[in-house]
């Protein structure tokens, strides 16, 4: 079962973060083409490609939460005991985890105010650019909680692509 989790969190993740950056690829190159070379700009193109690239931004955070691949300064960690740096490592994912706990908070309170106004160019709620707040907020702490036990229970931490 855990391996099925795995490997769906590891498909739909990012194959959707792959769709979000192949529409904004394309978005923008669709925009500079119309702006420069047909001089007929297209205003609802820029204010997709934000919504996609905020989007891509959150889900990114939430694949470096899976992938333990966060930007972290271990010059001092690593000259401890591998004992002291792993409960380093839980220390961190606790506060990495109330951290968190305020951004779905913060991103839930601010979710009502956001149902009625809408996009200015594609009329589109702006809930659905907002609700990757909490959503992504609710993901990261998800594998931040999972990351923080596999590191109480001994295991290592998981390792970033480039292996470090």
């Amino acid at each position: 079962m855990k391996r099925w989790v795995h490997l769906l969190s590891h498909a739909c993740l990012d194959g959707i973060c792959m769709g979000f950056l192949l529409v904004t690829v394309f978005l923008i190159s669709f925009q500079v083409l119309n702006r420069y070379f047909f001089h007929w700009p297209v205003a609802w193109t820029e204010e997709v490609t934000r919504y996609t690239f905020v989007w891509l931004c959150l889900l990114g955070s939430v694949r470096s939460c899976r992938d333990g691949a966060h930007i972290k300064v271990d010059v001092f960690v690593n000259l401890m005991s591998p004992r002291v740096q792993r409960l380093f490592d839980i220390g961190i994912g606790v506060v990495v985890g109330v951290l968190l706990i305020l951004l779905i908070i913060s991103g839930l309170e601010l979710l009502p105010a956001t149902l009625h106004r809408r996009a200015a160019t594609i009329n589109v709620p702006l809930f659905y650019l907002y609700i990757a707040v909490p959503l992504c907020g609710c993901l990261m702490l998800l594998f931040t909680i999972q990351n923080t036990l596999d590191r109480f229970k001994g295991k290592t931490a998981p390792s970033t692509p480039s292996g470090g």
